[in-house]
């Protein structure tokens, strides 16, 4: 790590180190914590609250079968990012928010906004880690944060709670649901390069049995490139039926399209069989300059989702809640390809035919019923059910037209039971099984391959809670993840099969009079799969991830409040057929990553709050033999709100915000194209631009 890295980590740890002193200071003659519930208060406007305030361990989150629970007692970490960051911080998609998190990544394949989540530096799967409100969803199309209450990600492995999936983590989306009160709100913003848009949320009751909940967006203009264009239409609707007391029927529509032309496309750095970068990696260039553009290239993406959920309440003790959801993605990716072909930086340029996918077609479900029990003395928390998912994947013909290549057919069921042996001991067992059916097949509709695997997902952890605010945990996981698809050398595509992952965690939490702390011991185990040399898509070789991770949410003092944190990972490639390769990072992946948010208000002036985010990535490799590094790199994000009731409806709220305000040139992503061993002559590492200084202002109106 270079001085310029070192300072920019300083510059996020230095306040987390620092808040120590305030704690204990603050705590002193307070013995009384409290983690019922946040009081929040009236005496300020409710529109300057950043959601970090109160912490993040009250809050209840929502965990597989287990069903909704404070975030103190799971013995997983979990983060949630409220709607108020969402909406302060000016958030589009997924990708402008997963930084707040430092354990969270996205892997770029083909740009951040049709990327996949993961966490914990291992790569995540198109459907099996992400859902709204439960349900699997499509994970590599754009996803439209306004539409959201919160996002909660789930560090790591947790195959037996939520089913056969990859270890990278869970990313639970909450959806907009109707309010009590009618509320409405109307939102305009303008960037500096000219692209505008317009929001509406609206919300409220029909009557004692109906409430209603629409978003709506439309946006328009230039982007930070000069000739470029970014558009998005969003309609998301939402109906709940309060059928009695105890039902309630949730419904949810839709529709979103977002066209992003004429933006600095991807780069890509060809290795040589031994894994060896052919060429030297330049510094980062201006994302800004036109003349890493190409104004006919881009992509565009249309996302049609439907869904229901049904709650019962069916006693005192028991609970069951059901759900369905169907989706379709329909991706036409024309992006700008940059090859470096020499070590003077020079490239060639193409637009390539997409071969990706062009649509998904999805339909999920899950069914869960959970009940609180005294048995043999010992209280359980018992939770049962099941979910799945079938997926179509459609690629284009050469002639014209799609064909399916592929179809998976997953099913699960969960057993979970939380004992509590008493005040200070329980512990978290579950058990799930998985079915697991996939069919690849070629352009004429023969199937290639034909995969149907059966197998078992576990995890054991014991909680130990000395203190009410203190809470201790292991946790051992051994899942089940659906196999990978890849394409031989012949062109065939091939789908493995289903292979196992396996996760040791020791985490602590701790709830103090004002702030949050949460951290975590790991270590991550799953095999890899590629295109070798020989030609054949095979498992081949294992990755292994150790780290440490801290997160803190909550007040430093009276008028400044922080979400933040830092994770250090070590990754390791093993077992692969090139010596040199053996023991070396993954591509792409960062020894350390931190973020922080700091808001302020000022004490004089409540209507007015002053918030900066500080953010460091460290360097990353890009070929497999680990000869040649990305640099690392820290930005800065600068916001303001002011609140009034003196302007228009019940309150105006006026944000202006400059992201990246130093302009830092730095690679935003970067992921092996094919290979993680680089046993593929044709390997080749892809990178991409991170988005320069970009100001933008916005005023909202709330009635």
């Amino acid at each position: 790590m270079n001085k310029n890295g070192l300072k920019g980590l300083s510059a996020i740890l230095i306040p987390l180190l620092c808040a120590t002193s305030v704690w204990s200071e603050e705590s002193k003659d307070k013995t009384n914590v409290v983690l019922e519930g946040v009081v929040v208060s009236t005496e300020r406007f409710q529109e300057l609250e950043g959601g970090i305030a109160d912490g993040f361990l009250t809050k209840e989150v929502s965990v597989g079968a287990l069903g909704d629970k404070r975030a103190f007692d799971v013995p997983y970490q979990i983060n949630t990012i409220p709607k108020e960051i969402i909406k302060n911080q000016r958030s589009q998609g997924l990708e402008d928010v997963i930084k707040y998190i430092p354990s969270a990544q996205i892997e770029w394949r083909g740009g951040a906004d049709v990327g996949r989540p993961q966490t914990r530096g291992m790569r995540g799967d198109v459907v099996a880690n992400s859902y709204w409100d439960g349900l699997h969803v499509v994970s590599t199309t754009a996803t439209p944060m306004a539409m959201f209450d919160s996002l909660q990600i789930l560090n790591g492995l947790s195959g037996s709670l939520y089913g056969a999936a990859n270890p990278s983590g869970v990313y639970n989306f909450e959806r907009k649901r109707p309010t009590n009160e009618y509320e409405n709100s109307l939102l305009f913003t303008y960037g500096e390069s000219g692209h505008a848009e317009a929001e509406a949320d609206v919300g409220g009751r029909l009557n004692d049995k109906v409430g209603y909940r629409g978003v709506f967006v439309g946006g328009d203009g230039e982007g930070y490139v000069e000739g470029s264009n970014l558009r998005r239409q969003l309609i998301s609707t939402g109906l709940d039926f309060y059928l009695t007391d105890r039902l309630t029927l949730e419904t949810n529509f839709s529709y979103y399209k977002y066209i992003k032309e004429g933006y600095t496309g991807q780069f890509n750095m060809p290795y040589t069989a031994l894994g060896v970068a052919r060429y030297t990696l330049p510094d980062a260039y201006d994302a800004s300059d036109e003349k890493y553009a190409q104004k006919n290239a881009g992509r565009k993406l249309t996302t049609t989702t439907y869904s229901g959920k049904l709650k019962y309440d069916i006693a005192d003790n028991w609970y069951a809640e059901g759900g369905y959801l169907t989706q379709r993605a329909d991706r036409a990716l024309y992006g700008l390809t940059n090859t470096y072909n020499s070590n003077n930086g020079t490239y060639t340029s193409s637009v390539p035919a997409q071969t990706t996918a062009t649509r998904f077609e999805l339909d999920s479900y899950m069914a869960y019923i959970k009940t609180k029990q005294e048995i043999l003395g010992f209280e359980n928390d018992i939770a049962m059910g099941g979910n799945g998912y079938i997926w179509d994947i459609y690629t284009n013909k050469a002639t014209g037209g799609r064909y399916i290549s592929s179809t998976t057919d997953v099913k699960n069921l969960t057993l979970g039971d939380t004992i509590r042996f008493n005040d200070q001991w329980q512990t978290l067992v579950s058990v799930g099984k998985s079915w697991i059916g996939t069919e690849s097949y070629n352009v004429a509709g023969v199937t290639t391959s034909d995969v149907s695997k059966q197998d078992y997902s576990y995890a054991a952890s014991v909680i130990y809670q000395p203190i009410e605010n203190l809470s201790l945990y292991v946790t051992y996981a051994d899942s089940i993840q659906p196999g990978d698809s890849g394409t031989d050398v012949h062109g065939v595509i091939r789908t493995l099969d289903p292979y196992r992952s396996k996760q040791y965690e020791v985490g602590a939490k701790l709830a103090l009079e004002r702030i949050d702390l949460s951290t975590a011991l790991f270590q991550i185990k799953r095999p890899t799969a590629y295109t070798g040399s020989d030609g054949v898509f095979e498992e081949q070789g294992e990755q292994t991830n150790k780290g440490v991770e801290f997160m803190a949410s909550g007040k430093l003092t009276q008028s400044t409040a922080v979400f933040g944190g830092v994770t250090f990972m070590d990754t390791e490639i093993s077992g692969a057929k090139i010596a040199n390769i053996n023991n070396k990072e993954a591509i792409g992946m960062p020894e350390w990553q931190a973020n922080l948010l700091v808001e302020y208000t000022v004490p004089s002036f409540e209507e007015l709050v002053l918030s900066s985010n500080f953010h460091y990535t460290g360097e990353r490799a890009i070929d497999p033999a680990n000869t040649q590094w990305a640099d690392e790199y820290f930005t800065i994000d600068l916001s303001a709100r002011y609140a009034t009731k003196k302007l228009w409806g019940d309150r105006t709220i006026f944000r202006l915000s400059v992201n990246n305000i130093t302009d830092e040139k730095y690679w935003g992503g970067i992921f092996a194209s094919n290979g993680l061993d680089g046993n593929a002559a044709s390997g080749s590492t892809s990178l991409f631009l991170g988005e320069p200084r970009n100001i933008t202002a916005s005023v909202e109106v709330r009635f």
